[in-house]
């Protein structure tokens, strides 16, 4: 890259003044940072964790001291977000797709990108193996949104706002009602909305009709994965634990809807191949329950197959962890030779 210069560093200012003063200011930090660690610490290697939560001027400042950077996967869909970037040397993600899509992304720098499958598959495997019984009862897990308790914070998101959470708790009530003899079970990453007032009534409801319920507990580990593991069927707005979910070929139907738009994920980010995993209005999403209830199924097979190595390479075998620890053995292995 070449220099920038004076004369076009005026122009820059002049035309775009608080985009250079950001440009500046990370500047600063960069060399400060990378002034740290050269200071204070002689790796070389890091492991970063999840490579969308590590910030990059960290990860550019080990970069350019030629320390390596190994990270893995967190979740699928941000690959396809312009907004999340990073720049990684070793990536451990999820399937080749992933490393397809980077190659050509004017965001995401990977320099080895290594499929390895989901990690968190692992443990929604586990707890399949170990269930003993069927449900008595045809039963949905509904994966929701968490709710802000405060109001500010609330109406500055786009997404998962009040509004939003609360017509997704309606729709589920609608559901329970049309489909008596269907259990179905709503559990978020907390509970924190049963006690906004806000959600008085939609919360009156589900306690009122008898086969819809909240899961409140979590002071179990992983609950969220017992649960999803041993249903029938996961209905989410978009999450992890979806693709996790259809890694193991379970069904699940993401509700891509809300009372100001629909299509919010398929259209702009991914579309999973056009298969019929999204539902876009309730009466859509009824459509598809009904399908289910009457023995039919939303996929074939073979589309099953296919979302399963889209979204992890294979179907879910238990071992996406011992494959991210061999490559890491691997890695260790070359560096010390």
């Amino acid at each position: 890259m070449g220099e920038f210069g004076l004369k076009k560093s005026l122009l820059f200012i002049r035309k775009e003044p608080v985009l250079f003063f950001v440009f500046l200011l990370n500047g600063v930090r960069f060399l400060s940072t990378k002034d740290l660690l050269r200071e204070n610490y002689s790796a070389r290697l890091v492991l970063v964790g999840f490579e969308i939560l590590f910030p990059k001027i960290l990860s550019l400042a080990f970069e350019s001291l030629k320390i390596r950077t190994i990270a893995t996967q967190e979740r699928f869909i941000p690959t396809f977000f312009s907004h999340f970037s990073f720049s990684i040397d070793t990536y451990l993600c999820n399937s080749q797709l992933i490393c397809e899509t980077i190659k050509t992304s004017n965001d995401k720098f990977v320099n080895n990108c290594i499929p390895c499958g989901q990690s968190r598959s692992d443990i929604l495997l586990n707890y399949k193996k170990n269930i003993t019984s069927k449900n008595e009862r045809f039963t949905i897990v509904a994966f929701d949104y968490e709710s802000n308790p405060d109001f500010n914070d609330n109406r500055l998101r786009v997404c998962g706002n009040w509004r939003q959470n609360v017509s997704f708790y309606k729709d589920l009530c609608n559901l329970a009602e049309v489909f008596p003899l269907t259990d179905i079970i709503i559990r978020g990453k907390n509970a924190n909305w049963i006690k906004i007032p806000f959600f008085k009534d939609v919360l009156n409801k589900v306690n009122a009709i008898s086969n819809i319920w909240i899961d409140e507990d979590y002071s179990k580990l992983n609950r969220q994965y017992e649960l999803a593991s041993s249903s029938d069927l996961v209905i989410a707005k978009y999450t992890s634990i979806g693709d996790e979910t259809i890694a193991l070929g379970k069904r699940v139907i993401y509700y891509d809807y809300f009372p100001n738009s629909t299509h919010y994920f398929a259209s702009e980010y991914f579309k999973y191949n056009n298969f019929n995993v999204y539902a876009y209005s309730y009466i859509q999403l009824e459509q598809m329950v009904q399908t289910i209830l009457n023995g039919g199924e939303l996929l074939t097979d073979a589309e099953v197959l296919e979302l399963q190595i889209i979204t992890n390479n294979a179907p879910a075998d238990g071992k996406a962890k011992d494959r991210v620890m061999k490559t890491l053995d691997i890695i260790y292995a070359a560096d010390k030779n």
